[in-house]
């Protein structure tokens, strides 16, 4: 049995979501609106819906000498978050956000799109508030977030990292 193989059993063993290329959700989860990385096929797709379940496959990549890539949305044009090869970390199903009125602070988890976050807040109601992101409806938050990220109200606010209050993140040895 191959390390890739081995990884993909203990996650499943999880209750982590896998998608080998045989599935048709593993088609789904590849697709990209970039041509130029149209025929990148991973060994597999992972879709951990936790903090818990990223740590896991983490994890699990760093002790079988494993690539991962990481995805929000894959809307990277020069392809960083397209997995060549190894493991696609797809965070869509971590999604979850909400604004907390007292602070001000909107929590979001790094599979949100910047369109789901802003229908979240005007389903919500919360007239009169901004949230320093981006235009494009599809593009990550986190990735956005990360890389700087340039949106209407940079000018006024700056970067989209120069808003950030505070990230959890999973470092590359699974904390």
């Amino acid at each position: 049995m191959s390390r890739m193989e081995e990884a993909i059993q203990a996650l499943e063993k999880q209750q982590i979501t896998v998608f080998k290329p045989a599935s048709p959700e593993y088609r789904h989860a590849i697709a990209s609106s970039n041509l130029l990385r149209r025929f990148s096929r991973p060994a597999c797709v992972v879709q951990p819906k936790s903090a818990t379940e990223v740590q896991a496959v983490i994890s699990q990549a760093r002790e079988k000498k494993l690539k991962v890539t990481v995805k929000c949305n894959g809307h990277s044009y020069a392809g960083h978050s397209t997995a060549v090869e190894g493991i696609s970390l797809d965070l869509r199903d971590m999604n979850n956000a909400s604004l907390n009125m007292d602070s001000k602070i909107v929590t979001m988890d790094a599979g949100c799109r910047w369109g789901m976050l802003y229908e979240t807040l005007v389903i919500g109601k919360h007239d009169g508030f901004i949230i320093n992101g981006g235009r494009c409806p599809t593009v990550g938050v986190s990735g956005f977030i990360l890389s700087g990220g340039l949106g209407p109200f940079t000018r006024s606010f700056g970067m989209g990292y120069d808003t950030l209050v505070e990230a959890k993140v999973v470092t590359a040895d699974g904390r």
